[in-house]
């Protein structure tokens, strides 16, 4: 591909990265906090798909997604950012947000603020360059980063004032770590002579905790707390307790509810959303009608909605369900929702990768319409989501008995095939497999032939997702502290099984996996297997208040887990864990065997692995 390099008008060129297309105002200037329409010029040689979509983010992770439009031979699109973001990071993504032109990786810089002088310019350009590559662990890209950050302090010593400097401070820390450290104390000194905004006190109690100034931090929390309790900091704080509150009641919801308006000023849709996931247990829809009314972005209850509904549908082609004409209607609801949405894109829909949350909704509703006996309709969902190849091993399976209903054993018997020797792990599958040879009466020996190509297929595709993913089969080493204050190094657990489990305790999927897991660590326990509870975002700066809850929760539970804390969240980071729960095996040679293993799967695979 030629390429050729522009440069915005309304950039400083003397540091700006090269960009490869062009992305500027329809009608500038820019008018700061309002919706603008935005050109793009895509490069020479990129082939821009029907219903594109434009991702744009801030340096502060703020991400607006909306519709890329063809007009005039060029593409136009709408964004709509709060008037204190000064600059954006743009790529060009298919449907799936799977980039299309993300401009040689770096993002099409487009600055919404053009009274910034040169240098903030500048600054605005390599925050959001670094951003943009915040998980990717590139050491090259890093280099250069710090280099650019460097270079610019050096020139602009007023620079080192903002928080920006601090972001440089932690990334060349990884590299650096003494002499970034006085450094920082420098840093820690100049805000403690600062105004005692809240602002300027927060940033100064995350320096205090990143030194591990403990004491000093918690005062600093503390004035914080007394001097604006109204403040962001009593907000996150008030949230934080609720969310942490296990095992929340109607009168306890409504009570905070209240408690947070008079104290805040203002009103906070999760309490609503909350009463919504209690009052499903009711299975009353009028009830649920009248809650949701109240709810301005219909999305943010559509989650509890599909976790009842699949509860409700027996999750499975095997278990009943219960309650499903009930289950029918609150899962359409959530596919009605997301629908509208994608046809209604607006300008504050953050993160929503909608097609893949109506695939989820579709899957749910799916496996309803089979247990109601609408084999067609279930068949028909599913196979829109197969078409798009967004199938997981699960929805693979109950894709099979669908259409088994549908379309008959033959064509089933191919499509299980088909995907068996693609390398997908699903006992299951060959389970189905095995019945339609029975019922077609095919020979056992290319049964058996396929049998063993599988369980080839199935290692070489989990090691290329493997190798794809770190470079090496070898498991990242880690020592962390466990529960009882012992430190934990994976590397001296070899010659043993090893099961890692991410998790925190305000993730549900995580609590409803424990009981299946705690009765894996019973039935192991005389074993060369080793289980390992990796607790991680759990989004408490204070070590010992985490611990005390983790503590509380295992104990309460009655777990026996041996569970180690990721304080700053490097393993997670280190294994490129992109959600939670996740389960990872390692074998007794130290090498990762499975990625996600489901909790079906784990005891299959460890026994595999003896």
């Amino acid at each position: 591909m030629s390429k050729w390099f522009f440069v915005l008008t309304v950039l400083i060129s003397s540091i700006s990265f090269a960009q490869s297309g062009k992305i500027y105002p329809k009608n500038p200037p820019i008018k700061q906090g309002e919706v603008n329409t935005y050109i793009y010029e895509a490069p020479e040689g990129i082939e821009i798909p029907e219903n594109s979509w434009v991702l744009a983010q801030s340096e502060i992770l703020f991400t607006v997604i909306t519709k890329l439009e063809k007009k005039d031979g060029n593409y136009e699109f709408k964004l709509k950012f709060p008037k204190d973001i000064n600059a954006i990071g743009v790529a060009i993504t298919d449907q799936k947000i799977k980039t299309i032109d993300n401009n040689n990786n770096l993002k099409y810089t487009v600055l919404l603020n053009e009274s910034l002088t040169e240098e903030y310019k500048k600054l605005e350009e390599i925050s959001l360059w670094s951003t943009a590559n915040m998980f990717s662990n590139n050491q090259e890209i890093e280099s250069n980063i710090i280099k650019s950050y460097g270079k610019l302090f050096k020139s602009y010593p007023k620079l080192k004032t903002e928080g920006y400097y601090i972001d440089y401070l932690h990334l060349k820390s990884k590299y650096e770590p003494e002499k970034t450290k006085k450094e920082f104390v420098k840093v820690l000194e100049s805000y403690k002579q600062k105004e005692p905004t809240e602002k300027n006190l927060t940033i100064l109690s995350n320096l205090q905790n990143h030194l591990e100034h403990t004491e000093e931090a918690e005062k600093t929390k503390a004035q914080i707390l007394s001097k604006f309790p109204s403040g962001e900091m009593a907000n996150e704080q008030f949230l934080t307790d609720y969310y942490n509150t296990p095992d929340k009641s109607e009168a306890f919801i409504k009570l905070k509810q209240k408690e947070y308006e008079i104290t805040f000023g203002k009103k906070n849709e999760l309490f609503l959303v909350d009463l919504i996931a209690i009052k499903l247990k009711e299975n009353n829809y009028e009830v649920i009608e009248n809650l949701e009314q109240q709810i301005t972005n219909k999305l943010h209850i559509c989650y509890s909605l599909n976790n009842h509904a699949w509860e409700l549908s027996g999750q499975d082609l095997v278990h009943p369900g219960s309650n499903l004409e009930f289950a029918k209607r609150i899962s359409k609801y959530t596919l009605d929702a997301v629908q509208h949405k994608m046809k209604n894109p607006t300008y504050d829909d953050v993160s929503h990768e909608l097609q893949g949350t109506y695939n989820m909704y579709a899957d749910t509703y799916a496996l309803i319409l089979y247990k109601l006996g609408d084999y067609e309709g279930a068949f028909n969902y599913q196979h829109e989501i197969a078409l798009q190849d967004e199938l997981d091993t699960g929805g693979k399976e109950r894709y099979a008995g669908f259409m088994e209903k549908v379309k008959g054993a033959k064509q089933t018997q191919e499509y299980i095939e088909k995907q068996l020797a693609q390398g997908i792990d699903s006992p299951r599958l060959v389970a189905h497999l095995e019945k339609l040879y029975k019922e077609l009466g095919l020979p056992t020996e290319k049964l058996d032939e396929i049998k063993r190509n599988h369980n080839k297929a199935t290692v070489e595709k989990i090691r290329r997702e493997i190798i794809e993913l770190y470079g090496s089969i070898v498991a990242p080493d880690f020592t962390l502290t466990n529960l009882e204050g012992k430190e934990v190094t994976l590397s001296q657990l070899k010659g043993k099984i090893v099961v890692l489990d991410f998790w925190a305790t305000w993730c549900g999927p995580c609590r409803q996996s424990f009981p299946h897991m705690q009765e894996l660590v019973n039935q192991y326990k005389d074993d060369n297997v080793a289980f390992l509870f990796i607790n991680t975002r759990e989004g408490n700066g204070d070590h010992e208040k985490r611990i005390s809850k983790v503590s509380e929760f295992i104990q309460r539970e009655n777990y026996n887990f041996n569970v180690l804390f990721d304080f700053d969240n490097k393993v997670m980071k280190d294994y490129k864990i992109r959600g939670i729960p996740t389960k990872i095996i390692i074998d007794a040679e130290g090498n990762i065997v499975s990625l996600q293993g489901t909790d079906d799967q784990i005891k299959e695979i460890i026994e595999g692995n003896k």
